[in-house]
């Protein structure tokens, strides 16, 4: 589950708990501003378990254009080091896509593109 994707969970939630619970109720039955953060938060974990068992969190399929390969794998595949994929990535042959850890990965199309027109020497 994406990050947007989680918040538009998160916000369902909430508003399904305040549908069943409003704000003003737990005070109107005599409970403390603590009860009602308490009862809130038992609330939404059922409203969390409910919504999860209803549609269990998934990976959107990746699109074929958008499959990714790993230095290694691009390596594998072109016969040759990771080195001269680093090499490629840094002279533009193959364009990078870095991820949140900073590591290289190569779209297929692109490697299989490679492949077909590879540079010269």
């Amino acid at each position: 589950m994406n990050r947007k994707s989680l918040v538009q969970f998160l916000r369902d939630a909430s508003e399904i708990v305040d549908e069943v619970m409003p704000w003003e109720w737990p005070v109107r039955n005599g409970k403390s501003a603590a009860d009602r953060t308490e009862l809130r938060k038992v609330a939404l974990r059922v409203v969390f378990e409910a919504l999860i068992a209803q549609d269990p969190p998934r990976s959107p399929p990746v699109p074929d254009d958008m499959e990714l390969l790993t230095t290694a794998e691009v390596a594998a595949m072109c016969r040759v080091s990771a080195m001269t994929v680093y090499r490629w990535a840094a002279d533009g042959t193959l364009k990078p896509v870095q991820t949140p850890s900073k590591r290289y990965r190569f779209r297929k199309t692109d490697v299989d593109a490679l492949l077909k027109d590879p540079p010269e020497v």
